[in-house]
């Protein structure tokens, strides 16, 4: 299989004809500089309503559906009630005892809660 060689020449081609931006003949370059020089004698203010529009109506309606399921959401938790009281756990010890050759004994007695609890002093 031989690999295909792209000429320099015919590749600057193929992109000069596919550029978006290349030059404009002169009849449309000639209206696009009047539809831009209208529109900036005019002003900003007179853009029509809809070009400035800041509000999509998609956008509303998914807002108001997304803060009437929040409301709903909050009114049905209301009703339920609290929440049922969770019993804090007892403290468990657990003993280490260590005893040395020369007949040592070290005991550790750990206290073990669970987490983020903190015992009153």
């Amino acid at each position: 299989m031989t690999k295909k060689t792209l000429d320099p020449g015919d590749l600057k081609a193929l992109l000069r004809e596919g550029d978006p931006a290349r030059e404009l003949d002169a009849e449309p370059a000639e209206r696009l500089r009047r539809t831009i020089r209208a529109a900036a004698e005019r002003g900003p203010g007179s853009m029509p309503a809809s070009a400035g529009s800041r509000w999509n109506p998609r956008l509303v309606l998914a807002t108001g559906m997304m803060a009437a399921c929040a409301l709903i959401l909050v009114v049905g938790l209301e009703r339920s009630g609290p929440a049922p009281a969770v019993e804090a756990p007892a403290t468990r010890r657990v003993q280490i005892d260590f005893a040395t050759p020369g007949g040592t004994r070290i005991v550790w007695t750990l206290i073990r809660e669970e987490p983020g609890a903190r015992r009153g002093r």
